[in-house]
Parts: C-alpha cells; structure tokens; sequence
C-alpha cells in the first residue's frame, strides 16, 4: 500500500463529507446517558463556582465544562453539547485528512471505523476535545522550531481536557524541553515562552486535582490484566484480548520500526503508552472511550515522525499501514452494526421517558429516584426540573463526588424499598409524587404503587437507563 502524503485525491474529501453526514445522522439519533450528562447538568444547575469545587473529586480538569458554560447560559438545549461534540471531532478528522502521512484508503477506513464513527463522534464526552488538540499537535509538530507557540498552547490546553491529557501534555513538554536543552535553544525567547505556556497549563490542570486537604487517595486493587485488554481493544476491539493483544502489539512494535530513527517520536509513542498503561493498572481503565487512546496515540506519533522517502523504514511503514488497514476494517465491522442499533434502538431509554414526564406529569409533582447516576439522563431534556434523590434525601440533578472520586450517592445502597421508604417519609399524602426507578418494582412492593410507563423502545447499549414510573396507590 502505498503513502501518499500530499497526493489527496477526489473521493477522500467526498468520504469526508460523508463521514460528517452520517456523524450527524448519528448523533441527532442518539439519546445520551449519565456519562453525557452530567456535565451538562453540574453547568446547568450547579454553574462555574459549584464547578470549581467539584474537579478534584471528580477526577478531571475543567476545560471541558467551561466549553459548556456559555452554551449553558445561552439557554441551549442539551443539542447543543453533542453538535460541540461534533464539531471537535470534525476538525479532528479534517485534520487527519488533510495532513496525516496515510494512504488515502487507511484514512477512510480509520474515518469509519469504530473509535472515530461512534465512540468519539456520537458521545459527547471530553474525548473528542483530547483528540482534536491531540490531533492539532501532530499537524504542528515539524514546525515546532520555528513556530513553538502553536504547541505550546495546543498542548496546554489539552492537558486541561482529562487525567489522560495531562500525562500525554507531559510526555510532550519533557521531550520538547529536551530538545530544546540539547540544541542549546532553552534561552531563546519563544522557546521558553513556549515551555512556560506547557509549564503553566500543566500546573493548571494538575492543581484542579488537588483537594482541599490534600490530594486524593484512590484505593483500588492493582490489575496487571488492564494491559492486554487496552492494548487489544485499541486495534481489535470485543475480540478476547488472548487475541487481541497480539494483534495490537504486534501493530505498536512495527509502528516503532516505521517511526524508525526518529528518537523524539520513539519516545512520544513509548512513554505516552506507558503513562496511560499505567493509569489503567493503578487507579481506572473506564472502558473503550479510554482504550481507543493507544490507538490515537500511535497515529500520531506517526504522523510526527512523518514518512521516510526509501529503505527499511519506509518498508515498515507499509506493513504498518496493512496492519492498521486490518484493524480498521475490524473496527468498521463494529460501527457499522453500532450505527444501525443507534437508528433502530435506543441508547438510553432517558429521552423516552423525559417526553413522557413533560407531556403528562405537572411540575409541581415530585418525582422521587434512587440516584444520580441511574436517573440524572432524564434531566437534560427537562429544563428547569430536579428530581428528589432518596440517596441523599434532596432535590437535585448532577452527581455530587466524594475524595475517592466516586458518586457519594453510589457509594450507598439505595435498593427499592429504601427509596419507598425515605419518599414516604419526606413527603405526606398531601403532596403527589411519583417513584422513578431504572429497574422494575419486585413483586412484593409492587401492590402499593401503580405503574404510569415504562421504557417501551429497545435499549441496546445502556441497559442500566430503562426506566419505570410508579404512582403510590394511597389508601
């Protein structure tokens, strides 16, 4: 398979529009859930000074939610936050077309593919703003010299999006102020004014990890096992990672014999990796969202390097670009399936609910539910309303964190009856409410209450967000 860097023929830019049309498509069909919206809701109902004090516990810089916030104050519908979303990923993926060192057919696979058609695309979550500024540094890198400024500041700002940023910022930071110091260039006015903007935006970042009283302790166990999971799911992934991690490393060892003598980009790939590794064994692998990261990673540390003109590295570059060619191809296998379900399907049953609840159930009616992190979806398409949570026996709608950056009201067994329980309690026959729970009333609880609705279309993805609405049968 032949490289071609500069040569962008017609049907590429034709695949790009069609990658932004089914993007689209895509995202206007999809129905978020909890890890979408609870960002949306902190900024909606919490604003940018609850914001601030909830970063450390939450476990992640605040540049995502200050991307929100004039959209937030605008009076936007939650539309707005997936089409921000969107937006991020398509200049992520323009980039990557335009500049990226690929054979334009690796480039539409890579376009259609799992991680870049769904994952970052069509959930709105701070990756796509990671990928974007990740992806900006990689079309920047070979004028670093005469132009660190651009680094500088993309890099800066990503290490504001996620933990996973700011361990990629740093790699980045040490190998640029490396460079600097071997080429005697640390002195030189933009060099240090750019090293200073990196200093500055880690500093930044890591300083909204810090607790009031220190810095947070994770206690979790040590899982070795993360590893070949990531690095699988990174290329192949929902194949068993006995397989899967041969394949992806195979793909990471022969991306090291393309990148070549290229020390500064050897070691971008080979630290980054480890730092991310790292954070998957010690403190949380999270899922996909996460994993596809070694993949990006490995993108652009090519693209950084750039594509040699003859010899063995050009030679490993090819092999590279069939491996990733495989690999994509099983990567569309996945979105495609994926795409149809999230036309046909629900992702979430929150949307479904929510119309229902603005249809039918007045304002002034009480809806009692479990927690946050099982209900809080629902709110976002209901402006201007809480829900009562039994967990921590107030009106609210975004998850509150505790110092081990987990949901304070998760860390408590809310079942059922303790829900009942806590509502009668809080509120006397004189005022309505109604039970929201994500799953179906036993049967011995059951003759109290009257079902109202329940989630009617097909949840594919988030079994967890289907819903049932009870009214208490009072005597």
């Amino acid at each position: 398979m032949e490289a071609t860097a500069n040569r962008r023929p017609w049907w590429l830019g034709v695949a790009l529009v069609l990658y932004f049309a089914v993007t689209l498509w895509l995202t206007l069909h999809h129905e978020a859930w909890s890890d979408e919206t609870d960002p949306w809701l902190l900024m909606r109902d919490g604003g940018v000074r609850v914001m601030w004090s909830e970063t450390a516990y939450a476990g992640t810089p605040a540049l995502w939610y200050l991307l929100l916030s004039p959209l937030v104050s605008a009076g936007l519908p939650y539309l707005a936050q997936q089409i921000l979303n969107l937006l991020l990923v398509w200049c992520a993926m323009t980039l990557f077309v335009a500049d990226a060192p690929f054979h334009p057919v690796v480039k539409i696979l890579f376009l259609f593919s799992y991680y870049a058609l769904i994952e970052y695309a069509v959930q709105a979550r701070p990756y796509a703003l990671l990928v974007a500024l990740l992806f900006g540094i990689a079309a920047t890198w070979r004028e670093r010299a005469e132009k660190p400024l651009r680094v500088a500041i993309l890099t800066a700002l990503m290490a504001n999006t996620t933990v996973h940023g700011i361990l990629i910022g740093a790699v980045i930071g040490l190998l640029f102020l490396g460079e600097a110091v071997a080429g005697r260039r640390l002195f030189r006015p933009r060099i240090a004014g750019a090293i200073a903007i990196m200093l500055f935006g880690g500093l930044l970042a890591v300083s909204q990890l810090r607790l009031p009283g220190g810095w947070p302790v994770v206690h979790r166990y040590v899982d070795p096992g993360t590893v070949p999971w990531a690095v699988g799911s990174a290329f192949f992934p929902r194949i068993d990672p006995r397989f899967s991690f041969v394949g992806g490393l195979i793909i990471l060892l022969v991306g090291v014999l393309a990148i070549g003598d290229r020390t500064i980009a050897v070691l971008f790939l080979a630290l980054t990796n480890v730092a991310v590794l790292l954070l998957f064994v010690y403190i949380w692998l999270g899922g996909l969202r996460h994993t596809g990261l070694i993949l990006m990673l490995l993108v652009c540390a090519i693209w950084m390097a750039g594509v040699a003109v003859e010899g063995w590295r050009r030679r490993a570059f090819h092999v590279l670009e069939w491996a990733l060619a495989i690999s994509l191809l099983w990567g569309i296998s996945i979105s495609v399936p994926e795409a149809i379900a999230e036309t046909r399907w629900a992702h979430s049953g929150s949307q479904e609910i929510a119309g229902y609840i603005a249809a039918h159930v007045p304002r002034e009616t009480v809806i009692v539910a479990q927690q946050p992190n099982a209900c809080e979806s629902i709110l976002v398409y209901l402006p201007g309303r809480q829900f009562w949570y039994a967990a921590s026996r107030q009106f609210g709608s975004y998850t509150r964190w505790n110092a081990l950056g987990a949901a304070r009201e998760r860390e408590q067994s809310i079942y059922p009856h303790m829900t009942i329980e806590r509502a009668r309690q809080q509120f006397d026959h004189r005022r309505r409410w109604l039970l929201l729970l994500a799953s179906e009333l036993p049967e011995e609880e059951r003759k109290g209450f009257v079902l109202v609705f329940r989630s009617q279309r097909f949840v594919y993805a988030v079994k967890a967000e289907q819903f049932w609405l009870y009214r208490p049968a009072f005597p």
